[in-house]
C-alpha cells in the first residue's frame, strides 16, 4: 500500500489526536508567533483605550407606616357608607427606577456643572463629552447638515438629547429581592462616577420627600374641605330635628310623625358620625404634613474608585491569547488536512 493509500486511510478512519499533536507540534513557531502579535496588539491597544471607573450607590425604600395609612381603610369605608368618598391615603409609592431614569433626573444631571480633571472651572457633561466641541470634527456642524437648524435654542436641545442618551448608556440599575437598589455610575474619571452617583441619590431622597409633603398638604386640604361640608350637613340636619320637635311634641306623634321623627334622629347621628371621623382624620393629616418622614434609607454612599472598570485588562489579554492560539490551531490543521486531501485526489 502506497503512503498516499495510508493517508487516505487515516483521513477515513478518523483524525487521530496523536497526530493531531504532531502536526501541531511542527507548526509551534507559527502558533507561537501568531499569539504572540495578537495578544501584543490587544496589549498597545489597551494601552491607549479610554478607562472608565464605576462608583455606585444602594438605596433601600423606607416600609414604614404612619397613623394616617392604618387607619384610612377603616375611615374610607365608614365615609363611603354615608355617601362619602374622602380620597386617598397621601401616602403615595414611588419606584425608584423611575424617577432615576426620568428626563427631569437626566437633565438635572446633564446641566449641573462638574468638578473635572484638567479643568480649574466646573463644567456640564456636554462640555465633558465634546458634544459640543467646535474644533476639528464638529458635532455642531454634523448636526446642522443633518438637520438644517439654524436656531441656536434648537441646537442646545439637541446637545441635550445627545448627552441624555449617553448618560442612560453610562448608568445601570440592578434591584435585588429583598428590595435593596444598586444604582451605578461610569465615566471616565473616578471622582466623577462618585460625584454623580451621590447626586442622584440625594435628587432621589429629595424628590419623594417633596412630593410626600406636596402630596400630604393636597390632603389636608380635601379632609378640611370636606370637614367644612360635614359641619354644614350637622347643623342643618340639627336645625331641621329642632324645628320638627318645636311644632310636632312628642305627645301628640302619630305614626307618621314617629317615622319623620326617627329619619331626622338618624340623618343628625349620621351627620355627627361622618363628622367626628373627618374630625379625626383631618387633625391625623396636620401632624403627618408637618411630620419628616423618612422615605428612603442610603446605606452606601458613592466613593472613588480605585480600579478600571472597563475594559477589563486582564480579561481581553487573556481573551485574546486564548482566541488567537485556537485561531492559529485551527488554521494550521485546515490547511495540513486540506492539503491531503487535495494531494489525494
Amino acid at each position: 500500500m502506497s503512503h498516499a493509500n495510508e493517508k487516505s486511510s487515516h483521513i477515513d478512519d478518523g483524525i487521530d489526536l496523536l497526530d493531531i499533536f504532531a502536526i501541531l507540534k511542527h507548526k509551534l513557531n507559527f502558533i507561537l508567533i501568531f499569539c504572540f502579535i495578537i495578544t501584543f496588539s490587544t496589549g498597545v491597544y489597551l494601552i491607549f483605550a479610554t478607562s472608565y471607573y464605576s462608583s455606585y450607590i444602594s438605596i433601600y425604600p423606607m416600609a414604614e407606616k404612619n397613623d394616617m395609612s392604618n387607619t384610612m381603610g377603616d375611615i374610607q369605608g365608614l365615609a363611603s357608607s354615608f355617601g362619602i368618598n374622602i380620597g386617598g391615603s397621601s401616602v403615595t409609592s414611588f419606584y425608584i427606577p423611575d424617577i432615576v431614569t426620568s428626563r427631569k433626573l437626566g437633565k438635572a444631571i446633564v446641566s449641573n456643572r462638574w468638578n473635572v480633571e484638567n479643568n480649574l472651572l466646573p463644567i456640564d457633561l456636554i462640555s465633558f463629552w465634546e458634544i459640543n466641541d467646535t474644533t476639528g470634527f464638529s458635532i455642531k456642524r454634523m448636526i446642522k447638515g443633518l438637520f438644517s437648524i439654524e436656531n441656536e435654542k434648537e441646537l442646545k436641545s439637541v446637545y441635550v438629547e445627545l448627552a441624555l442618551s449617553k448618560l442612560a448608556n453610562q448608568i445601570e440599575i440592578n434591584e435585588k429581592e429583598s428590595g435593596l437598589f444598586f444604582i451605578t455610575v461610569l465615566t471616565k474619571e473616578p471622582q466623577l462616577s462618585a460625584d454623580i452617583a451621590n447626586f442622584i441619590a440625594n435628587y432621589v431622597r429629595d424628590y419623594i420627600s417633596r412630593e410626600m409633603t406636596i402630596q400630604s398638604t393636597k390632603f389636608r386640604l380635601f379632609i378640611e374641605d370636606r370637614l367644612q361640608h360635614s359641619k354644614e350637613d350637622l347643623s342643618n340636619n340639627e336645625e331641621k330635628l329642632t324645628l320638627f320637635r318645636k311644632f310636632n311634641p312628642i305627645a301628640l306623634d302619630d305614626p307618621d310623625l314617629q317615622m319623620q321623627r326617627g329619619r331626622l334622629i338618624r340623618d343628625v347621628e349620621t351627620s355627627q358620625q361622618v363628622y367626628l371621623t373627618l374630625l379625626t382624620q383631618y387633625e391625623l393629616a396636620k401632624l403627618e404634613e408637618l411630620k419628616e418622614m423618612p422615605v428612603i434609607n442610603i446605606l452606601d454612599n458613592a466613593e472613588p474608585s480605585v480600579e478600571i472598570a472597563e475594559p477589563n485588562k486582564k480579561f481581553l489579554l487573556i481573551l485574546s491569547s486564548i482566541l488567537s492560539m485556537f485561531i492559529a490551531s485551527s488554521f494550521v490543521l485546515f490547511r495540513h488536512f486540506g492539503l491531503i486531501k487535495n494531494h489525494r485526489n
